[in-house]
């Protein structure tokens, strides 16, 4: 490119100057045009690949669409596109549609916010129940393995919540039937001793049924005769308390007297006076021994003075909300009159539907393998609480601990993670926390429906009182509009409540807006919250997060 000069009617250094200006813009003229050459031959050549690239694609349509659908794989993997790569192209545009993120975490618990003992049993190699104080009495929760409804229809292999109930009262204590000296026996029936129990225990809503572990010298009367004494080996308490109980025997029991011994020191003499009715007569005992470690244990000698045989039934006899650390090695719990929480094995937790085959999997619908179950435990008295593996503990064991929480990890139809978080250290509340994240180089899982708060209320808790009300009259799918993540059910008589408490996603939900429902069905009224629910938007999120509790109210 040649620019004309500037003429000589200027003087001499300014047309120098100006001259030397045109010289340097010639100069970057032509390194533009060595760049504009270049770039063409560039496209030149992309062009050329491209026209390649689609003849081969051309010819994969061509090789798919003349084998036709007679391969299983090849149609299912199409969908509903006429093309593979259309089928590609559709996710990989879809794939960043919906962003999972909370918008809303989890309301607080309305109430009492209380945190004391809980008494946890592994009943067998599937089964785990957990009793926790609530507003009136407890709350007993199961948890089962290897169960689950339709859907994958393998692969049930997460512990999830299967029921919970009102529990009227738990009684803890030692047994007293076997001494380490002396000899106790059982010299008159059990008649009445059911009146004494209802005396000292709670017997408000108490039904027949109990709950307890298989074993020997139940809180029964054992006789101490005239004269005689016994000795129990009983592990120092971690307060400096402990108890014994006699049993009052109507028009038997007269004014008796009773040394009781702590490492043969007197430590108190009690009388058991006579009763109208058949009785628990409960002792505190003070522990004056300083000198001993912590795992020392005491010998309790109870030595009768009296002219009378009298009735020893348990040492340490506690309610669970009383119990502070005594040593205890037996417990039984009371039923309750009052409606479950949770009746159903239904879904309680989470659900998912794959898109790629129409299938529901997760927690109640299978396709889900165990990684990993820790529980928190401690074998014996003295031992600290810490997470163990559940396989290890025994059947039928059982602990008292003041923190419990138990946490699992699943795989997910081979291709995610669930984790899984439940802790019960607010009294009558189930908090779960949830994780769900993709295996290393996998491809998402393409989901249609995602349910992230269920929960299977028994179907008198019919009445809805929160975020709107529903006198619970009516049956069928109850959808509504919520701005938090907070739903009250209650029983037509208004003396229980559960309430749910979960965190929430965008405002913008794929599929039906109206992401909370309550199906309302004769077996279970279950609560539903879905942030994507039956949509072809499909989202594929490679990881996401979300909470739960359960808060159980008896008034």
């Amino acid at each position: 490119m040649k620019l004309n000069r500037t003429p000589s009617l200027h003087d001499r250094k300014w047309r120098n100057e100006e001259n030397e200006n045109w010289r340097k813009i010639e100069e970057s003229s032509g390194k533009v045009d060595s760049v504009i050459s270049e770039a063409e031959k560039t496209l030149t050549e992309a062009k050329k690949t491209n026209s390649e690239n689609k003849d081969v694609q051309n010819q994969l349509d061509n090789l798919v669409i003349e084998s036709g659908n007679a391969n299983a794989e090849v149609s299912q993997a199409r969908g509903d596109h006429a093309l593979l790569k259309e089928r590609f192209e559709d996710i990989e545009s879809k794939r960043g549609d919906f962003v999972f993120t909370s918008n809303s975490s989890q309301p607080p618990k309305k109430g009492f916010s209380t945190n004391t003992y809980k008494l946890v049993r592994k009943i067998d190699a599937d089964n785990i129940e957990v009793f926790q104080k609530t507003t009136s009495g407890y709350v007993r929760y199961l948890f089962r393995r290897n169960t689950g409804g339709s859907g994958y229809g393998v692969d049930y292999e997460a512990l999830r919540i299967v029921r919970a109930e009102p529990i009227s009262d738990i009684g803890l204590f030692k047994k007293v039937n076997a001494p380490t000296s002396g000899t106790v026996s059982r010299t008159f029936s059990t008649e009445g001793i059911t009146a004494g129990l209802s005396n000292f225990f709670d017997s408000y809503n108490a039904s027949s049924e109990k709950f307890a572990p298989s074993t020997n010298g139940e809180l029964v009367p054992w006789t101490i005769a005239t004269g005689a004494s016994v000795t129990y080996r009983v592990d120092k308490p971690l307060n400096g308390k402990i108890n014994v109980v006699f049993f009052s025997r109507q028009n038997y029991t007269g004014n008796d007297t009773v040394n009781i011994k702590i490492n043969g020191r007197v430590a108190r003499t009690v009388t058991i006076d006579d009763s109208f009715n058949q009785s628990f007569k409960r002792f505190d005992i003070p522990v004056f021994e300083r000198a001993t470690s912590t795992a020392s244990p005491l010998d309790i000698t109870i030595e009768n003075t009296s002219s009378n045989e009298v009735y020893i039934c348990a040492i340490n006899l506690l309610k669970l909300s009383e119990y502070a650390g005594e040593s205890v090695d037996s417990y039984f719990a009371m039923g309750s009159s009052l409606h479950p929480f949770i009746s159903n094995s239904g879904a309680s937790d989470y659900a998912f539907r794959n898109a790629e085959n129409n299938q529901l999997f997760g927690s109640y619908h299978g396709g889900e393998v165990n990684a990993r179950l820790d529980v928190m435990w401690r074998d014996s008295f003295h031992d600290r609480q810490t997470y163990v593996d559940f396989e290890s503990i025994g059947t039928d064991k059982w602990a008292v601990m003041s923190n419990f929480s138990f946490r699992q990890s699943t795989v997910l139809i081979g291709r995610a993670y669930m984790r899984v978080d439940n802790d019960f250290n607010t009294d009558g509340t189930l908090q779960s926390y949830f994780s769900y994240s993709l295996l290393p180089n996998v491809d998402p899982i393409p989901l249609s429906t995602i349910w992230v708060a269920i929960v299977c209320t028994d179907p008198n808790f019919r009445i809805v009182r929160y975020p709107f009300y529903s006198p619970g009259t009516d049956t069928g799918h109850l959808y509504f509009d919520a701005t938090e993540g907070y739903v009250i059910q209650e029983t037509p008589a208004g003396n229980q409540q559960v309430h749910t408490r979960y965190s929430r996603f965008n405002n913008e939900y794929v599929g039906d807006p109206k992401a909370s429902s309550i199906s309302r069905a004769t077996s279970y009224h279950k609560l539903y919250y879905a942030p994507v629910r039956n949509t072809d938007e499909l989202v594929y999120p490679s990881v996401f997060q979300f909470s739960r509790a359960i808060d159980c109210f008896v008034y």
